[in-house]
């Protein structure tokens, strides 16, 4: 449920200022969805290293990178080739109707494809392709920070995340040269709730499954009158708090259909923006038509994006992971075999 929130909140974003809405009631609703989009990865990666640790407590951190490479990397790659080769403006909604390219030179499409544009200063190709680059990069604490967690309490993580607030503020406001390339510290305080959210489920659910989405909803709403940056790492901070206290949702059709939504997220969130091109810039027909073309899109785009690449990656990603988790292991075992 989390998952889905996140996601539609960046397509309601982007969609409503093409469709004309002011960018001051729309811009915060997509900061609220990357944010908890933030919250939801570091909570179901401790999950998935907890997994990992069950199978096997060798090489964890080592298969955990090949496996989140082949995740993010193979579409994000696609989208960016694809928006780039075919000239298709899909970065950013720079006014009603309109949708502007950003820059295609070769330093900016191989940042692009690195997921490297933070640390160079290049500008995204896709408008919301920023925050991958941050994922990218917490990826490289995210084992670290598993191992602490399965030994630590939800009292020494708060403190954990008061200290990512001092790392976020030192970064926005020390005269160091060099710090604006460090933007992932600005998000540590949304992506450390993820991992206080693992520490949690220890104690149990306390509250109703029913009780879960106004809560989402409550605190969204509050963030989003606040509408700053504490805001927002304090939006995150209660759902990390949160979240585990609440029983597993049994309401089928929610869940079945935040699920779907939950699925093809990933495609949704780099596609959307190409989806109103395609609707209403690229095809000339009537606005109804264009109306029942962009939810259609919205569907197709996104589904096949993941049975044709994302699903096969997946899959790629996990054999060559345990692939070489056993290339190590076989050597290491016949030596243990032969010695005295």
């Amino acid at each position: 449920m989390l998952r889905a929130l996140a996601v539609l909140l960046v397509v309601g974003d982007h969609s409503a200022k093409f469709f004309g809405a002011p960018p001051a009631w729309c811009d915060p609703l997509g900061g609220i969805g990357v944010k908890l989009f933030f919250v939801h990865t570091c909570f179901v990666l401790m999950l998935s290293l907890e997994r990992q640790t069950a199978r096997s407590s060798r090489h964890v951190s080592r298969e955990f990178y090949v496996r989140r490479f082949f995740r993010i990397y193979p579409l994000s790659v696609f989208a960016v080739l694809g928006v780039t080769l075919f000239a298709i403006p899909a970065a950013y909604i720079s006014g009603p109707w309109q949708i502007a390219a950003s820059p295609r030179d070769v330093p900016t499409v191989l940042s692009n494809l690195a997921l490297t544009m933070n640390l160079t200063g290049a500008t995204p190709i896709l408008g919301q392709l920023w925050s991958l680059p941050l994922e990218v990069q917490m990826y490289l604490l995210l084992p670290a920070l598993f191992f602490f967690a399965r030994k630590t309490t939800m009292r020494t993580m708060a403190a954990v995340w008061v200290a990512a607030v001092g790392v976020a503020l030192f970064q926005e406001y020390a005269p160091v040269p060099g710090m604006w390339r460090l933007t992932l510290a600005q998000y540590l305080p949304c992506f450390i709730p993820g991992v206080m959210a693992y520490v949690g489920l220890r104690r149990g659910p306390r509250f109703a499954s029913a009780l879960w989405i106004p809560t989402i909803v409550t605190l969204c709403a509050i963030s989003y009158g606040i509408g700053t940056q504490a805001g927002d790492w304090l939006l995150c901070l209660a759902i990390g708090c949160l979240a585990p206290q609440f029983e597993e949702m049994s309401r089928r059709a929610v869940t079945t259909a935040a699920h779907h939504i939950a699925t093809y997220s990933y495609g949704l969130y780099l596609a959307h923006v190409f989806c109103l091109w395609l609707a209403f810039t690229f095809v000339r027909a009537p606005f109804p038509v264009q109306i029942v073309l962009w939810i259609a899109a919205l569907f197709l785009v996104p589904f096949a994006a993941y049975h044709v690449i994302e699903a096969p990656a997946i899959r790629l990603g996990v054999r060559v992971a345990r692939g070489s988790r056993a290339a190590v292991e076989v050597p290491v075992a016949a030596a243990s075999a032969s010695a005295p």
